[in-house]
């Protein structure tokens, strides 16, 4: 992890050598143009720092190894109010 702020609800996270990348050398891009690719990370990360901040959080990848950079790195901040208000909790669906 490069930074996380408590306070703020958001990180930025690194990571190199990403097994995502790895698929991607060996058995090349899957589109026409460069682009990130680390969604399971992205998912992972989102979900884990959900439970850690006890708030939704969203993450994104701002740089992909796959482009030639020297590593992934991914932003997480928590999901906009207004997207969050229009979802409903877990137990909200349960109910139903």
């Amino acid at each position: 992890m490069v930074s996380v702020s408590l306070t703020r609800n958001r990180a930025k996270i690194r990571c190199y050598d990403s097994f995502q990348v790895a698929v991607t050398h060996e058995y090349g891009q899957l589109y026409r143009s460069p682009q990130v690719i680390c969604d399971l990370l992205r998912g992972f990360f989102a979900a884990y720092l959900s439970v850690i901040f006890e708030k939704e959080i969203i993450c994104e990848e701002m740089v992909c190894q796959s482009t030639g950079a020297g590593y992934c790195e991914f932003l997480t901040l928590p999901l906009p109010k207004k997207l969050s208000l229009r979802r409903k909790t877990r137990a909200q669906r349960i109910k139903q």
